[in-house]
């Protein structure tokens, strides 16, 4: 596996290797022939069909918020972040509100293969924290579009491969997310891999102290997974 790179430093006769840690965000080619000619950028980057995604309480830890915009304006209704929830949260993100993004999921079905999409409506154009928890998921960008696209009432432009240091999905990053991430360290499962640097080491666990530091806690009632209307607490 790829460590991260190590810088060495002379401290009178003894080299000491200090290790830099870098957020790997990783985009892809987009497929060809995009639906109604949408298109969606991230920080004023192009992106392919795939970006990675670190959430957290505060929405502060790993590339912190982000800007996305999708292009041209005009069909647009909403622009959502997406949860892809079949029946339970196995593989899923758990979605926490943040102002002004709102989370709803009485909308329309997303992709033809779920009763209904769990998301946070955000504003085009505008900085989106990536508050949310879980073990590790796939979020979608999705806009609804206004009447009369000939191709459907949603289309989806780009999924994020989602982690958060909230491993645990409880709207904080505490010393249980800590200690589940330190017992990870060498044993090669990614979902632990905050900066998606191909580890699970100390960068990791940096990233994950700092976000526990800033003591953000979001209200698990206020969340996807203990709505009433949205889905059942776990």
């Amino acid at each position: 596996m790829r460590r991260p790179p190590a810088v060495r430093i002379r401290h009178g006769s003894v080299a000491v290797a200090v290790v830099v840690c870098v957020f790997h965000s990783t985009f892809t080619p987009a497929p060809a022939g995009a639906v109604c000619n949408h298109s969606v950028t991230i920080n004023d980057a192009p992106v392919g069909e795939w970006f990675n995604l670190l959430g957290s309480p505060s929405g502060l830890a790993g590339q912190g918020p982000i800007t996305i915009v999708a292009t041209p304006a005009e069909g647009i209704a909403e622009l959502w972040i997406a949860s892809a929830y079949e029946c339970c949260r196995t593989n899923s993100v758990n979605l926490f509100p943040n102002e002004p993004a709102v989370l709803d999921c009485n909308d329309q079905s997303y992709d033809g293969g779920l009763a209904e999409a769990v998301y946070l409506e955000i504003f085009n154009g505008s900085p989106f924290k990536p508050t949310f928890g879980g073990y590790s998921g796939i979020l979608g960008i999705v806009i609804e579009r206004e009447e009369g696209c000939s191709q459907g009432p949603l289309e989806g432009l780009a999924h994020f491969v989602a982690r958060s240091t909230d491993i645990e999905g409880d709207g904080d990053t505490d010393e249980d997310d800590e200690n589940l991430l330190r017992a990870a360290r060498g044993t090669g499962q990614l979902q632990f891999d905050l900066d998606f640097d191909g580890d699970v080491d100390s960068c990791d666990v940096e990233i994950i102290l700092a976000e526990a530091n800033r003591r953000v806690v979001r209200g698990y009632g206020s969340s996807s997974w203990a709505s009433a209307v949205c889905y059942s607490t776990p």
